[in-house]
């Protein structure tokens, strides 16, 4: 399988949050939210996203707020995956892999 991303972590990053998402637009803001009202400085985390097979807002979401907070680590992937693949299992061995 191909990377999911083409930028590694900042070199300050000790924790990676990975979230496989399919027509999650109902939930997926405040999950995002969430994570970006951590404590923690954004420095020492990322959160990696896989869109897979969306066919609702879910992507738009997640790049609102990509856009609306650039310094939060929020790595996003846009994948329509093979039958065979499009499940959370195989979502989630990819971003692990990733992570």
């Amino acid at each position: 399988m191909d990377k999911l991303l083409t930028i590694g972590p900042d070199i300050h990053c000790r924790a990676s949050v990975v979230i496989p998402v399919c027509n999650e637009e109902e939930h997926l803001g405040h999950c995002l939210q969430g994570l970006l009202n951590q404590s923690l400085s954004h420095r020492f985390y990322e959160v990696i996203v896989l869109l897979n097979n969306c066919t609702d807002a879910s992507a738009q979401i997640a790049r609102g707020l990509q856009k609306a907070h650039p310094s939060f680590a929020l790595h996003l992937t846009d994948r329509w995956l093979p039958k065979y693949q499009a499940n959370v299992v195989s979502a989630r061995r990819m971003l692990m892999e990733e992570a």
